[in-house]
Order: C-alpha cells, then structure tokens, then sequence
C-alpha cells in the first residue's frame, strides 16, 4: 500500500479539461444554436467529434474565445455618445447590436 501511495505522491495531475454540448455551450456563451454553427463554419471555434459525429466543445478553449473577443473599455465617440470599443468579430458585434436594441 504504501508503495503505491509513494508513486501517485511523485506525479502531477494535469487539469482534466471539461467538453460541453453544444447546448450547454450556447447557454455558456449566450448564444443562439445557429450562431455558434456560423462561428463553427468561420473557423472561430472547432469542436471535438464523438464517435456519432456529436460536437464537444473544450471549455478552455470557449474562455479563450471570450477573452480574445472581449470588449475594450468604454470611449467617447465625436458625436458626444458613449460607445464601446469591440475588438470582437463583426457578426458577434452585429448580433450584440441587434440584442441590445430589442431589449
């Protein structure tokens, strides 16, 4: 036993990722179903296959989305309105548009 525990003790684990559905990933980026399917086609994000062809996204690499699509702070434009500098792809700044005024 303690043999055992001696060689598990030595190792580093490494993080075990996390793969969500495509539900759970639209959820997770609050998005529509059809939108991640184009972001898919666009290259932007590139799921796993199961073996019956079903799509896993990896959780890290959604984040690493997020992060690289975050918006910048807030400036001030010539007009005198506030607007938010995007460094987002312009389909997700377009749907992003498209929300806010049909809230």
């Amino acid at each position: 036993m303690q043999e055992v525990m001696k060689e598990t003790v030595g190792q580093v684990r490494k993080p075990r990722s996390y793969l969500l559905t495509a539900r759970e990933t639209v959820d997770y980026l609050n998005i529509s179903l059809s939108t991640l399917n184009r972001m898919e086609k666009q290259g932007l994000l590139i799921p796993f296959r199961t073996p019956g062809g079903h799509r896993r996204y990896d959780k890290a690499m959604l984040d690493e989305y997020l992060e690289t699509t975050r918006r910048g702070p807030r400036r001030q434009s010539n007009d005198g309105d506030s607007t938010v500098a995007s460094q987002a792809a312009p389909e997700f700044a377009a749907h992003e548009r498209r929300r806010t005024v049909a809230r």
